[in-house]
């Protein structure tokens, strides 16, 4: 996805190797895709969170990657020797799975809001790699 702004920081940052340009705010995104592209970029950013933490717990604690997303969060907290990782991801997920979500009221995230999210996402997969590496 390509867009006409000077400013070209990845979505993703660290994150995972895929990364865009944010279309700007001016109206030059292509027709139908205006409203689509932060909830495309939440879900994927979701997306790399879980195969992370898919990879840390296939290493640390074989069988726990076939839990809910939700169980897994909340042992990461305790296993992780990181409390504060454990915390952003938990946060981080589920503000990415209602970001990613389409509600008729809610306006899609922002641009920094996504920056934000994959901050804390690329500090727990660095944490979570640390660990299992």
């Amino acid at each position: 996805m390509t867009s006409s702004t000077s400013d070209s920081k990845s979505v993703f940052g660290a994150c995972c190797s895929v990364s865009f340009t944010c279309p700007d705010s001016t109206g030059d995104s292509p027709d139908g895709t205006r409203g689509v592209w932060p909830r495309a970029a939440a879900l994927l950013v979701r997306q790399a969170l879980e195969v992370a933490l898919k990879t840390y717990w296939s290493a640390k604690a074989r069988g726990l990657e076939e839990v809910s997303m939700r169980a897994q969060l909340l042992c990461l907290e305790g296993t992780l020797n990181d409390a504060d990782a454990g915390r952003r991801a938990r946060a981080a997920w589920n503000a990415l799975s209602r970001a990613s979500h389409y509600h008729a009221y809610e306006l899609a995230p922002t641009r920094e809001e996504l920056l934000a999210w994959c901050d804390d996402v690329a500090v727990v997969i660095e944490r979570t790699e640390g660990e299992w590496r």
